[in-house]
């Protein structure tokens, strides 16, 4: 005969392993949603560079004042 106490101390640390795991896995993916962050605004400020680099270069082409 099994012992229902035993069960259900057994349920509670299955119930704890698998919300440890939830919560490295949800950190997981909250480091790599972060990381994409940082490679798109990483991207957004090269093309600002890009920009102000080709702002530049037209300005001195047709000698136009700086716009700020």
């Amino acid at each position: 005969m099994t012992n229902i106490y035993q069960v259900n101390k057994d349920i509670k640390q299955n119930i704890q392993c698998m919300n440890g795991l939830n919560f490295k896995l949800g950190r997981y993916y909250a480091e790599k949603d972060f990381d994409m962050v940082r490679e798109t605004i990483a991207d957004i400020e090269n093309q600002l560079i890009q920009l102000k680099s080709d702002i530049n270069w037209i300005e001195n082409r047709d000698g136009v004042k700086e716009l700020g």
